[in-house]
This record gives C-alpha cells, structure tokens and sequence, in this order.
C-alpha cells in the first residue's frame, strides 16, 4: 500500500487520522506487510501482503463462502493479525488468511505437482509438473475428511498454498494465482468467472459505465472490485491526480488485483456495506459491479458511497438483479425498490442490454434523463447513475479506444488452438470453459466470432505492442483485449 493511500485513510470507528506504526516492511509496490493504527481511538488495523484490513480489532477475518454456512475455518482476528505482523511473522499471518470457499476443498493439494490450471488446462504452471502425486479424492469425499479432521488439514494446506503463493509471486501470473488457490485449492467454479472476465457482456457493460467515470478524472473508488479487472481499467495509463482505491470483502482476490491486476491501486479488505476507512468527500467518483444485489445493507452502501464522494460526484452501480426475474440471487430487489432505495438523489436506471448495445456500437451510455423511462420489468440486470449534478446525465459520445483495450495487448484466453500452421499461423475457436459459464454468458457469441484465422505476422505485431490495423480489427472483434502486464504467461499460445 502506497504511503498516499495511507495519507488519505481516516478511522471508521472515530474519524481520526490513520498513520503507519514503525517496522513496516516495503515492496516495489509500497507497504506490504505492516500496522497501521488510529491516533484518535487507536484501534489497529494490520496490512497484509499490501492490503489493509479495515475491521474491528476482535472480528475474525477469512476468505468466507458467498453461503456463510460453507465456511471451512473460524477466521482469524484483526488483533492478531497485528501481533502476527508486529513478531516479524509475515507468511503465518498471510496464510491465516487462506481459508477456502467451498466444503469439498482440496486441502491435500500440492502446488508443485500439477501439469496444468484447472482453468481449462490452457496455461502452462510455473513449475515442473509431477502428475504422480496429484490427489484424486472427489469433492464430496474430501469434504468429509475435511470435518474428520477438524482444522488439522486445514492449518497445514494454508500454510503450504500461502509459502508457495509468497516464495512465487515474482514469477505467478493472475490466472496461475487464482487456478492455484480458487481452482485447485477451493474448487470454486468462480474462478472460470474471474479468470475469463474480460470480453463478457457484463464486462462490457461495467466498461460502459466505468469510462464515464474515468473520463472525469478525480479519484475512483471501486467498491466489490474483486480481483480487479475493472480496477485495472480505472488505473491504466493512469496520473497521480486520479488515485484509484479498491475494496473488497475477499483477501485473496485483492492480492491478486494488488500484485498481479492492477499493481497502481491500492486495496482495503472489508464489507462495503460498512463505515469506509476514508473522509467525506475523498473521491470524485464510486463504483460498483455485478456485486449490489448480493449486499443485505443496500441503503447503508448507498449512503456511504454518497459520503465519501465530492457534492458534485458520480455514483455509478452496474448490473444489480432485478427479483422480478429468475434465477434470483442474493438479496435483489424490484425495479420499484430500487427506485425507492435511490429517490434521495438524482438518478438513471438502464437495462444491461442497453449498455452492452451501446458498448458494441463504440459508444458511451446513453445517460439522458427523460419523462418515460423505458420499462425495465423484463430486465433481469439493471444499473444505476447516481449524482446530484444533472450535467453527470447525458448522452456520451464514440470511444477514442475502446476500454477492453487498455493494458497489455493479447489474444482473449476465452479461445483455444485449433490449429498452428508450419509457418506459426493460429486457428482460434472461441470455446467456453464450462456449461456454467456459458449459461451465465450466452451472449458473448453474438459479437465474438466462433472461429478466426490469426496470422502469424499478426502475432508479432500483437506481441510487439504494434496496434497495426490487423490487430484494432481483432480488437474490434473481441479476439485480442487488453490485459494487466502479469495478467497471464506472454508467451501464450505461441509458445
């Protein structure tokens, strides 16, 4: 974490200033591992592997299952953390922080003996394989051994994963991290989503949103950014002058977004529903993605994102779930509960297809306010523009470069080789990772072609960083997105 950042952090118990304790060990990216405490209440609040825990000093902090009933360990306490920190013993509080997601959790893995990410098998491991020892033992039959054996097996794969993930970082990229601890480990088929964010309609859609947000320039907060992605467009080609700070309630997937997605922000872990660790007023704009409709404290969310913004900010939240349309998820409500939850201030609500229509014709969204709003009952995903500045309502104008494009150039891992012709030509085939994934997606194949010839020499200039007019036409087509430098290994597929 970034002395900056730091700077900028006030108590949410007392509103005092947050100042960073002696003995903090540093990184080329800032803090990474040390305490910093309250000089009003002095409560203590511990930074781990560059994330700051924002809770209080008894509540037990863990990687927690979206159902809390499929929780595997208790969690460990905010105090101790801080002690942990405070005797020099910066992995044991790391690992502490590893509990899986799922019941069925491999706690038997071994990070050193597997040939290939269970993200498809399509990336290679960072180490040598040894397929010989890989465990076979089914989920259902793990987890029963998982409840035999108390937290015995637990403690020791935490261990294990987090001495493997700290002793590799240098060397991992994101999707080897998240295959490792959110595949392997938790067996959490979220990890196909997280791994294969970019591209996906409602990744286009947040980008809709998001670009009217970064086109003004103030700081950003992304609230729910899990590991990133959108956090990484924020933060792209970015200026000391629009500081961009993510928090999530997941540990794990802000040390990816830190040191693998989007490296320039910083990150706090705790509930965005919560009293957030910053002044009013600290940030010019706030966003949110396919993450509101699972919050339980709505109206507590709003009111905090409204605090900490400017008067004349933006509140931008993108693809909430509308109850009046199945399959129902977390905590929705109806289009007139949210309009009631939003009626304190100016607002826009927008079905996800307008954004992903707009996105597709190279646009930013279409933000007017007028008298008949179209109905949105049929929508099963909805957004919402929030600002007390009616200028923020407006119809945005063509993408000077598209927002998937951010970042290092490379073929979306959404396709696979078919086929390499002798003079290094590719054959693409657009194949979803699994059945799951392509329910939540269908419509990624109405703008993505199913298959695509990629020439060799358009391969060298991709990789060259040229954004020959080969290479902005398989932009234009989704084949080749901007990722983060250490988002995936460079030399994929070609090896």
């Amino acid at each position: 974490m970034k002395q900056t950042t730091i700077d900028l952090l006030r108590c949410p118990f007392c509103g005092g200033a947050i100042g960073l304790k002696s003995g903090a060990a540093e990184d080329d990216l800032g803090v990474s591992f040390g305490v910093a405490v309250c000089a009003g209440c002095f409560y203590e609040f511990p930074i781990v592997g560059g994330v700051l825990i924002s809770a209080e000093p008894g509540q037990l902090i863990g990687v927690e299952a979206e159902v809390p009933a499929f929780r595997i360990g208790r969690g460990v306490s905010v105090r101790t953390l801080c002690r942990l920190i405070e005797h020099g013993r910066h992995a044991e509080a790391f690992s502490r922080l590893l509990n899986p997601a799922a019941p069925g959790a491999d706690l038997l893995v071994r990070p050193e003996s597997r040939t290939h990410t269970a993200v498809s098998g399509r990336f290679p491991d960072v180490v040598r394989p040894d397929p010989h020892r890989a465990p076979r033992i089914p989920p259902h039959v793990q987890g029963r051994l998982n409840r035999l054996t108390g937290e015995r097996l637990l403690r020791r794969a935490r261990r294990r994963v987090g001495r493997f993930l700290l002793d590799n970082q240098d060397r991992l990229t994101a999707l080897e991290a998240i295959d490792l601890y959110m595949a392997r480990y938790s067996r959490d088929e979220t990890a196909l989503h997280f791994a294969y964010s970019f591209g996906q309609p409602r990744h286009l859609a947040a980008l809709s949103v998001a670009s009217v947000l970064k086109e003004r320039g103030g700081p950003i907060l992304d609230l729910a950014c899990g590991p990133g992605h959108l956090t990484h467009y924020f933060s792209a080609g970015g200026s000391s002058d629009q500081p961009v700070v993510g928090v999530d309630r997941n540990f794990f997937r802000l040390w990816v977004a830190r040191n693998f997605v989007a490296p320039e922000a910083d990150f706090i872990c705790q509930w965005v529903d919560r009293p957030l660790p910053f002044a009013t007023g600290s940030f010019d704009s706030v966003f949110c993605s396919d993450a509101f409709h699972l919050v339980l404290n709505k109206a507590g969310c709003v009111r905090e994102a409204r605090r900490v913004i400017q008067p004349d900010g933006l509140v931008g939240i993108v693809r909430f779930g509308n109850s009046a349309r199945g399959p129902r998820e977390g905590h929705e409500l109806s289009v007139g509960g949210y309009e009631g939850l939003f009626s304190e201030v100016p607002h826009l609500l927008l079905g996800e297809d307008q954004l992903v229509s707009s996105y597709l014709r190279r646009r930013g969204p279409d933000l007017r306010l007028v008298e008949a709003p179209p109905d949105l009952e049929d929508q099963k995903w909805l957004s919402a523009i929030l600002s007390a500045d009616t200028s923020s309502f407006r119809e945005y104008g063509p993408f000077h470069e598209w927002p998937h494009a951010a970042g290092r150039m490379a073929l979306n891992p959404i396709y696979v080789v078919e086929d390499v012709s002798p003079s290094g030509d590719l054959t693409l085939r657009f194949e979803f990772p699994s059945d799951w994934y392509a329910f939540e997606n269908a419509g990624y194949l109405e703008y993505a072609p199913a298959s695509i010839d990629v020439p060799a020499r358009v391969l060298l200039a991709m990789n060259s960083g040229e954004r020959t007019d080969s290479v902005r036409n398989l932009i234009d087509r989704f084949v080749v997105v901007g990722v983060p430098e250490r988002y995936m290994p460079k030399h994929w597929p070609a090896g």
